[in-house]
This record gives C-alpha cells, structure tokens and sequence, in this order.
C-alpha cells in the first residue's frame, strides 16, 4: 500500500485487512512520516508493516541517479529507526524498478543496519486510471477475469494506492475483500459439464 494520505481510505483498507485476517505493507513518504505519525501508529498497531516508500513519490524519481535514490533510501530509514520501526522493504513510488534504483537499493545494503534492503515492487494494481468511476465488481471481473485467472499464484503482490481519487473509497475496500476471498483463500473453482 502507499497514499497514507487519505484517512478515510487507510480505515477502510485496515478494516478490509482485519476482515479477512490479513496484513499488509504500507510503504510511507518522508513527507507522511512527519505528517501522519498517528497513522503510521494505527497501521503498525493492526499489525502490518511500514515499509520504506522515499522521498520522492512520483515518477520524478525515475530522474534521479543512483546515489540520489540511495540517499533517500537512507534519509527514510534513519526516520523511521528513529520512531522504532524497522524495515528492509524499499518501493520506490509507483513500484518503479530501473537500473538507477535497483543500483541504489544494491548500493544502501553495503551501508552499516541497511544490509538486508530489498527492492518490492508489484505484480498486480487494479486502481488505474482505466477504472475510474468503476464499482468493484467490474474492475474485478475486467481485470482479474476469472476465466483467466483462478487464483492468485505465490508471491505476486497486489498493490492498493489509497490516495489514488480514482475509485471511491469504497471500492478499494471492496476490492481487498474480495480478492482476498476469491483469488487468495479459495480461488475460483471450474465447474464443466
């Protein structure tokens, strides 16, 4: 997850992890870690994760050079060291992963306490510009058709942007359910003839 931002839309993501009794990782912004620390608490006290999300949380950080996105890397890791969390997850915004940002994340692990740093990005996003104003039930059947796909498969992560104004609120929640109960716990069952 990223986009702490919206309250709203964190509440209703934690109460979609509760709901399925699932957890999460929320990458923050240096800009949310001043701004939100309340949130940050909330989230850590359901019992999910704060991974590190940077500094720059757009596509300007694909303009950035190695040691620019490792100096950031840092800079967030030292904030939230300082607040007692610890992490070694690093997605950079948008889950961008070119040759600048794998070099830093490879980089910071040479770093005294950043050794263990891994790049996260994401295998499935279904809030994109596409869907907006669509209700869950279409993005889900669009985007995860299920005669395409019964199931997740292992390892992929699905990333939620919160702050994203493009779906309401509702949907995301609506979203986390159901693709936790539909693709994550059951998977879609074939039925021939």
């Amino acid at each position: 997850f990223r986009g702490i931002s919206d309250k709203e839309s964190l509440d209703l993501a934690l109460l979609a992890l509760s709901i399925t009794n699932t957890k999460g990782t929320f990458f923050v912004t240096k800009k949310e870690i001043l701004e939100y620390p309340d949130r940050i608490e909330k989230i850590l006290s359901y019992g999910n994760e704060i991974g590190n999300g940077g500094v720059t949380a757009n596509s300007n950080i694909l303009n950035k050079s190695a040691e620019e996105v490792a100096k950031e890397i840092y800079e967030v890791d030292k904030m939230l060291k300082d607040r007692g969390i610890y992490t070694n997850a690093y997605m950079s915004g948008f889950g961008y992963s070119d040759s600048e940002i794998r070099e830093a994340v490879s980089a910071v692990r040479d770093i005294e306490g950043l050794g263990k740093y891994e790049l996260i990005t994401y295998t499935k996003a279904p809030i994109i510009s596409k869907y907006e104003g669509e209700d869950s039930d279409y993005i889900l059947n669009d985007y995860l058709n299920p005669d395409i796909y019964t199931s997740l498969s292992k390892g992929e992560i699905v990333y939620f942007r919160l702050d994203s104004g493009l779906v309401d609120k509702n949907v995301i929640y609506k979203l986390m359910t159901e693709i936790t109960f539909k693709y994550v716990k059951y998977g879609y069952a074939k039925v021939y003839n």
